[in-house]
């Protein structure tokens, strides 16, 4: 499937997956883009093409690729200057970010007490206003005492640093 933006207001559309991000000798090509997230004014949209999150600005032709593979459920923050997404890798696992997409500096969000990468697989994520980031995680280690052994959505405080439960 392909993915598309549609302009009410100006009764246009645009293709927002063109072909100058997929590579035909890929072993997965052709593979579907999904899960898209908007910018609060329209203008940037990120997607998920397989494993790897696609940011298009409407305002330059290009389309940039995040940095790192395994990457999912993109989330763009209501200005469109960051993202936060769920990554793997053999190290941590799956673990929550948010990334600048200016500078690709990115910040852990599912982070044990002392800002190591938690123990448990971070799924679901959501940019709340630029300063709040929620997501399901089943670690029993992002706060003190969690000891309920299922999953839980947290709620991460870019500004102080600090993760509190919202579900229990």
């Amino acid at each position: 499937s392909r993915m598309y933006l549609r302009r009410i207001d100006l009764n246009s559309g645009y293709l927002l997956d063109t072909a100058s991000l997929v590579n035909v000798n890929d072993p997965f090509f052709p593979l579907n883009s999904y899960n898209p997230s908007i910018s609060r004014d329209g203008l940037t949209i990120a997607f998920q093409y397989g494993t790897v999150i696609h940011i298009r600005n409407l305002r330059i032709p290009n389309i940039i690729g995040l940095p790192y593979t395994n990457a999912v459920a993109p989330a763009m923050s209501a200005d469109g200057l960051e993202i936060a997404y769920i990554s793997w890798n053999a190290t941590e696992g799956w673990q929550a970010y948010v990334q600048s997409i200016a500078s690709s500096s990115r910040t852990l969000v599912s982070r044990k007490v002392n800002g190591l990468p938690s123990l448990g697989i971070s799924d679901g994520i959501s940019f709340l206003g630029g300063r709040y980031v929620a997501f399901v995680s089943d670690a029993p280690d992002i706060i003190l005492g969690d000891y309920n052994g299922t999953s839980d959505i947290f709620l991460f405080d870019r500004l102080t640093g600090l993760t509190r439960i919202v579900s229990a």
